[in-house]
């Protein structure tokens, strides 16, 4: 029985005919037109992160499709050969024939089907491809290994200015997550290299890296001079709050610099801690008076006191704002010649305190039924009072967490007040504070 004609009969001299050609002309034409339609789903994709990933399903699907229809078409025209007899023997065959030539067309199509294979194994994981085998740092066990499908490295880079070890360590935390085999630890870690240590990677031997340990102790010694070293805990003992400095800043401060000392014993930050605190503080008064049980107990009490001095600042804030406003509103209600005996008020009341010790002192003052704070709200806004000039000590030597009215300053309460006290006594001696007057204590009953 004749074997059946196909399509892809060869000539005479063993070439393919013309529908041959033909049909071989048409597949260049669709996969040419497939590249170049901007409307085709299966076309390259356009997108820098696809290629950097190396994830490209449609590339892929394209380029397997062309390899198939390559290899139908080679197939057909093997075929074709050996079915024809004329084609056979009109074959040039020379007298020694190298090794090429000594291989029959359909071991020829067995060769080109396995380095297809190879080539479709490898445009799967791009990322082999970056080195030729004997270019590559790793060895061939490594650089062969298959990596995981959506597999991506989302870690932070690496260019060699920072601590190597944060960045290994941030690194394996994240390759334990994925539940990763060695070899692909080492090809990942590859990938978050950049500048400068992209170029020490690069410079790495071929074929010298066995394994991912091998890998991070030559990262760790090269980029040794990056390294950030631990403070000692004694750095903490200098550690201080500052005259002006919150006790909310100065905790943040501490456990700043706290982070930095290497295996902190608990014990020694409570100390340094306590150290730390300004001395003339309530909070420091406070810690003296009943020492911290633990470093716990330490920051739970700091975080009431934080809470107390922001509320009293606060409520100083409002105060300080509200009799401002309230005498500012009583200034604009008078005319200019009480506006004037005002101004000159205010200016003999900025004169040095040392004017305002040599006023006249009393031995004995007047007993009083209400507070000087009371008195002080009562008398704020009276032209007759006389206020005093500012504090003669220096800030920095003050009780911050101690207000005086009288002062509108930090210093001392406005009950202690010395200069207040004089100026209540001078008014009542002037006549007008005798609502204030404790009659009953002034002229006490005879028993």
């Amino acid at each position: 029985m004749r074997p059946r004609r196909r399509n892809t009969e060869a000539t005479a001299n063993g070439e393919p005919r013309r529908d041959e050609r033909a049909e071989g002309s048409r597949i260049n034409t669709r996969i040419s037109n497939r590249e170049t339609d901007p409307n085709n789903e299966q076309g390259p994709r356009a997108n820098d992160e696809d290629v950097n990933q190396g994830v490209d399903a449609q590339r892929f699907a394209r380029v397997e499709d062309e390899l198939r229809e390559l290899k139908s078409l080679i197939k057909g025209l093997v075929d074709a050969w050996e079915m024809h007899p004329i084609a056979r023997e009109n074959s040039v065959v020379p007298k020694a024939p190298g090794p090429s030539m000594k291989k029959k067309p359909r071991q020829k199509l067995e060769e080109i089907d396995q380095k297809v294979g190879v080539m479709w194994k490898e445009a799967k994981n791009p990322s082999a491809n970056l080195f030729s085998i004997g270019e590559s740092p790793f060895i061939d066990r490594i650089m062969k290994e298959d990596i995981p499908t959506n597999f991506k490295v989302l870690g932070e880079s690496y260019d060699g200015t920072s601590d190597p070890r944060d960045h290994l360590e941030s690194f394996q935390a994240l390759m334990v997550f994925h539940g990763v085999t060695d070899a692909i630890k080492c090809r990942a870690f590859s990938a978050t290299l950049r500048k400068s240590a992209r170029m020490w990677f690069s410079s790495l031997p071929g074929a010298s890296i066995r394994s991912f340990k091998q890998l991070a102790q030559e990262f760790l010694s090269h980029f040794a001079s990056s390294k950030q070293y631990k403070k000692a805990s004694t750095h903490l003992m200098g550690v201080c709050q500052n005259n002006n400095e919150s006790l909310r800043d100065f905790i943040q401060r501490f456990n700043k610099e706290a982070l930095e000392v290497q295996d902190l014993d608990k014990s020694v930050a409570l100390a340094a801690l306590m150290n730390g605190v300004r001395k003339s503080s309530r909070f420091a008064f406070s810690l003296a008076k009943k020492p911290p049980l633990d470093l716990a107990d330490l920051f739970n009490r700091a975080e009431k006191n934080i809470n107390a001095e922001e509320m009293s600042k606060a409520g100083i804030e409002a105060e300080r704002e509200s009799s401002d406003k309230k005498r500012k509103k009583n200034e604009d209600q008078n005319d200019q010649g009480k506006r004037k005996k005002v101004w000159e008020r205010l200016s003999v009341s900025t004169s040095s305190s040392k004017d305002l010790r040599n006023t006249q002192k009393y031995d004995n003052y007047t007993p009083l039924n209400a507070s000087k704070n009371e008195i002080l709200m009562y008398i704020q806004d009276k032209e007759y009072v006389k206020w005093p000039g500012k504090m003669r000590t220096p800030a920095n030597k003050r009780n911050r967490n101690r207000y005086c009215r009288y002062h509108r300053d930090h210093g001392h309460e406005t009950e202690d007040c010395e200069l207040l006290k004089k100026e209540i006594e001078d008014l009542i001696k002037r006549g007008h504070l005798s609502r204030f007057i404790d009659r009953d204590r002034q002229n006490p009953q005879p028993e």
